[in-house]
């Protein structure tokens, strides 16, 4: 029966899906890490397709088959099978906290609908509006006050397929302290590529790209890594922002990202150093939220860079590894060096803060982490630095390609973002709906600071 839903979308079915089979000892337990758990009293990840609909969609049919190619796709990700589990050591004053891949009931799977009068592809793609508040409910569990310590008794996946008026949205939660958003993509593409073949319950798929485990921690270190808690309390916190933010998509075709290299290129002095085109636009970004904002020019204004630290390993590991590989790339200077310098003088700060993230540096951090381990809380950039906390770009939008067909429904129109993770400076990258090396950028920021974005004509000129 059909679920009316305050929010005008309808649940018309949910189960839970299991893998085939209970694993072995060998991937029952999966050890989380220093990039896992920090990750504890943050919030899901959540990435969304979104397609037309074509002609005679069953939503049913569909579901059907997706659940079937999901049951296969969980014997290669069979980490996002189960739960969180933790073991206490009272006397200690510490806990364990890993993942039992044999535990739980499985990834969660939800049919839904719209509303025919509250949702349609144009509401979704307007680049003339703020985000739709409705887009939260393509998602699951993106209600306010879920984290990733709730895996414990929550899915670490869920599949969420909601039917539009004249599209599909493909909907993806992934609990952000057993993977990254490298490993999510990684798995989108594994279940499209299931999906396409039609594999069987009595066939388990043979898939393109494998998932890599770790096998053991660097340098002999225990990969049963103690947290120095025994009660949630002590470390999960729910943070309310209590800041009314708007989040607007931006789109960056691929001509205005190569007008943008070359001007980049043209103002840096130093020929030696290669700049990557995503770090002159986030250079953008950086210099137009910080002249947005009207800061003093005696303050120091950071710009962080989410960096994916799989290739930054010697020997590099592959894109196919596990887990969540990430490090924070830091450009920082006052503000008035900001205004005053080129684009290219920026890009520049921040291609060599990226830079500095190699393999020294990750396993560093890695070893600070195990000698003090923590767990980082939400809302830590509004807390702490208030309406001038950091500029905090995520996301990888060269690693999807917007063309290949998925799941039977043609290229992806767009991808999109739920409501989590969200905090004032906060900029999510994703590939642009034109596909190549097009982008579109989802700015959170304060009314305030948006309506000063939007009508900095500099910035503006860039956006498509």
């Amino acid at each position: 029966m059909m679920q009316n839903n305050p929010c005008q979308v309808n649940i018309i079915s949910e189960c839970f899906i299991k893998p085939k089979h209970r694993f072995d000892d060998s991937k029952q337990i999966h050890y989380l890490a220093p990039d896992d758990l920090i990750m504890l009293s943050l919030h899901y990840i959540h990435k969304g397709l979104l397609f037309n609909k074509p002609p005679g969609f069953d939503s049913v049919a569909f579901a059907h088959k997706l659940k079937r190619s999901l049951s296969i796709a969980l014997l290669h990700f069979h980490p996002l099978a189960g739960c969180l589990a933790t073991k206490k050591y009272a006397d200690e004053h510490c806990s364990w906290i890993y993942v039992d891949s044999n535990k739980g009931p499985g990834a969660r799977f939800i049919l839904a609908q719209t509303d025919s009068l509250t949702m349609s592809l144009s509401n979704i793609l307007s680049s003339f509006s703020d985000v739709v508040p409705l887009t939260r409910t393509l998602f699951d569990l993106g209600e306010r006050g879920i984290v990733n310590y709730d895996g414990h008794y929550r899915a670490l996946l869920s599949v969420q397929v909601t039917q539009l008026v004249d599209g599909v949205f493909v909907g993806f939660t992934m609990n952000h302290s057993v993977a990254d958003a490298t490993t999510l993509w990684h798995f989108i593409e594994t279940l499209s590529e299931i999906y396409d073949l039609d594999a069987t319950n009595s066939c388990p798929a043979m898939i393109s790209r494998v998932p890599m485990y770790r096998t053991s921690f660097p340098e002999g270190i225990s990969p049963n890594i103690k947290l120095p808690y025994v009660h949630p309390d002590e470390f999960i916190s729910r943070f309310d922002l209590g800041v009314q933010l708007r989040k607007r998509i931006f789109q960056f075709s691929a001509e205005t990202i190569a007008s943008l290299e070359t001007k980049v290129i043209a103002e840096c002095s130093n020929d030696s150093i290669s700049i990557s085109p995503f770090n002159c636009l986030a250079a953008l970004v950086w210099k137009s939220i910080t002249k947005a904002r009207n800061e003093p020019y005696d303050m120091l204004t950071t710009c962080y860079l989410v960096v994916n630290s799989r290739p930054h390993y010697n020997p590099p590991l592959c894109q196919e590894y596990f887990g969540n590989y990430s490090m924070m790339a830091r450009g920082q200077c006052k503000t008035g060096q900001l205004h005053e310098n080129s684009l290219g003088w920026a890009a520049m700060v921040l291609e060599q803060a990226v830079k500095a993230q190699d393999d020294q540096a990750a396993r560093a951090a890695f070893k600070s982490y195990v000698k003090s381990p923590f767990v980082a809380q939400p809302g830590w950039s509004s807390s702490t630095f208030g309406s001038n906390g950091p500029i905090i770009i995520g996301g990888l939008p060269s690693r999807f390609d917007m063309n290949e067909p998925r799941f039977g429904l043609g290229r992806t129109i767009a991808v999109r973002d739920g409501q989590t993770n969200k905090d004032d400076g906060k900029v999510m990258a994703n590939p642009g709906r034109d596909g190549g090396r097009s982008v579109e950028l989802e700015i959170c920021l304060t009314a305030d600071t948006m309506i000063s974005l939007l009508l900095d004509q500099d910035f503006m000129s860039y956006v498509s």
